[in-house]
């Protein structure tokens, strides 16, 4: 397992929270009720789809977190690929994972498969894909327009503080 890029830079880092059953439940509820947006890069429609995550049922899951910049749903259809990419400049450049779905296919960054964690931060200005399985994957993602080290830094702060 290798933390770091070729970059030099942090790929990802494990969080120590998680969902509860109720909160997984009602987020694949709304899941199922919402409309998401289909998210298109340089390259076109990335296989990629986001959702505002409601505000009701993610507020006590943030609340031991930095603020987020935005909060979503994403989602990749049973057997699709996102493309290696890079996240682009629209505040973006961490996020924390809480994957949502059972049979969660992993993310691969810089040739590394991501294990699977409850919880996660991950640094989106690493090339990346999901070669998705047989199955609807979806997680709440938490949005921050600043460097996967300081993000790591703030929760360290907060922790210290709990």
């Amino acid at each position: 397992m290798r933390l770091r890029s070729k970059l030099h830079s942090m790929i990802y880092f494990k969080i120590d929270r998680s969902l509860t059953e109720s909160q997984k439940t009602s987020l694949l509820s709304y899941d199922k009720e919402t409309e998401y947006y289909k998210h298109h890069g340089k390259s076109g429609y990335h296989n990629l789809d986001f959702a505002k995550a409601p505000g009701e049922i993610t507020h006590n899951i943030i609340k031991s977190l930095p603020n987020p910049d935005k909060i979503t749903l994403v989602a990749i259809d049973k057997n699709k690929t996102v493309p290696i990419h890079t996240d682009g400049n629209y505040g973006r450049k961490t996020v924390i994972i809480f994957p949502i779905t059972d049979n969660y296919a992993p993310c691969i960054a810089d040739n590394i498969e991501i294990p699977h964690m409850t919880c996660y931060a991950f640094n989106t200005q690493i090339p990346h894909t999901v070669i998705n399985n047989n199955h609807r994957r979806v997680s709440l993602q938490l949005w921050y327009d600043i460097s996967i080290e300081d993000l790591k830094h703030r929760i360290n702060c907060l922790d210290k503080c709990r």
